[in-house]
């Protein structure tokens, strides 16, 4: 789950940043996940990108199941480079 919301959040700023920059992910923190999941259920991911720059991006995300929230990060830090 906690890759998952890494993803999301890596292509998001890729993606707001024109596909010019490479995000690697440097800190995560606050991470919340819940034991009582079981093969085969659906979740929505939602992720954010709170700030960003040509450096770092400060984003965090939560895991929805049934409208519930299953797993959050909240914050995940991205070092970032021009390719």
């Amino acid at each position: 789950m906690i890759e998952a919301m890494a993803q999301l959040l890596g292509w998001l700023i890729i993606y707001s940043h024109d596909f010019h920059l490479m995000p690697i992910m440097s800190l995560i923190e606050d991470v919340t996940l819940t034991p009582h999941l079981r093969p085969g259920f659906k979740a929505e991911i939602h992720g954010q990108v709170v700030s960003s720059s040509k450096r770092d991006s400060l984003g965090k995300a939560q895991i929805y199941v049934d409208g519930k929230v299953i797993a959050s990060v909240g914050r995940i830090i991205y070092s970032q480079f021009i390719r």
